[in-house]
């Protein structure tokens, strides 16, 4: 097992640590986590986002965010276990280029919303929360698991997607969609 695998299991707390080909580092972990409960760490997941319009070279340009944040496969230490989830984003953003293919920018007026899947075959539901924050460290706060497992409960993740996000296609542009790679960093639900 990854050393910082154990590290992160070791501790308490509820948390999703999640990284595209690996988990997250102990410090990352710890920093997701919540009093009490398990901690869980993902691997294999990302997002794939939209801009609509495309980011452009240089200025700040008002755009939209939309897209799906997968959290791969997860390993949970303790039970009920979370193996998957999906979610669903949606954001108004100020972006920029400042190359052919990396762009950052600030997201606001944003919400995002799916469901937690748990090894017994139940889920969690989880309503739009705030989506805030930059692309290359998006915040998720105070969505309410409105159905299934933990009804009530609040979910808070940070969704760090790299520290210049990639454009997948071959160059910025002022129309047209253009689709951006990522990575979740943590996950966590708040249970009451």
């Amino acid at each position: 097992m990854d050393a910082r695998l154990k590290a992160m299991l070791a501790g308490g707390g509820l948390a999703l640590a999640v990284g595209v080909g690996g988990v997250a580092s102990a410090g990352e972990a710890a920093a997701a986590a919540g009093p009490g409960g398990v901690r869980v760490a993902c691997g294999g997941g990302g997002a794939e986002l939209f801009l609509h319009p495309g980011a452009r070279n240089g200025d700040l340009r008002k755009t939209h965010v939309n897209g799906d944040l997968d959290l791969g496969t997860c390993i949970t230490h303790g039970r009920p276990s979370v193996t998957s989830g999906t979610f669903h984003l949606k954001a108004g953003a100020k972006v920029s280029c400042d190359s052919h293919r990396h762009t950052s920018g600030t997201v606001r007026h944003g919400h995002a919303g799916g469901f937690i899947r748990w090894d017994d075959g139940s889920h969690s539901k989880v309503n739009h929360g705030k989506l805030w924050g930059s692309l290359a460290n998006l915040r998720l706060q105070h969505a309410k698991i409105v159905g299934g497992r933990y009804k009530g409960s609040t979910v808070e993740a940070t969704l760090l997607f790299s520290e210049n996000v990639i454009i997948r296609n071959d160059d910025c542009n002022e129309g047209g969609k253009r689709e951006l790679d990522g990575r979740v960093m943590s996950f966590r639900v708040e249970r009451r």
